[in-house]
């Protein structure tokens, strides 16, 4: 027991350390995507495909924001539930 309590704290650190290592920031990407592609458009010579990449990853990051927003919607649903609420009443 003393083994698998020792790996599951050990889990625990990895994840928090995963979490704040800005992997699932979206919101942040896409504010230095969008200061990278200004950049880019803003120099003298204009690189097309790297600008094409940018945007393309931009798009990436937009869909996991809003992927984001809808589970944890999702989430605060089944949290209150399809109660005679403020929370419904306030959602519908």
């Amino acid at each position: 027991m003393f083994i698998l309590w020792q790996r599951l704290k050990a889990l625990r650190h990895l994840l928090y350390d995963w979490s704040r290592a800005g992997t699932t920031n979206s919101a942040r990407n896409i504010r230095i995507l969008y200061t990278e592609i200004e950049a880019l458009k803003a120099g003298n010579v204009v690189d097309w495909e790297h600008i094409g990449e940018f945007e393309n990853e931009l798009s990436r990051q937009w869909e996991s924001e809003e992927e984001f927003w809808k589970h944890k919607s999702s989430v605060r649903w089944l949290k209150k539930g399809d109660q005679n609420s403020s929370y419904f009443h306030t959602l519908t």
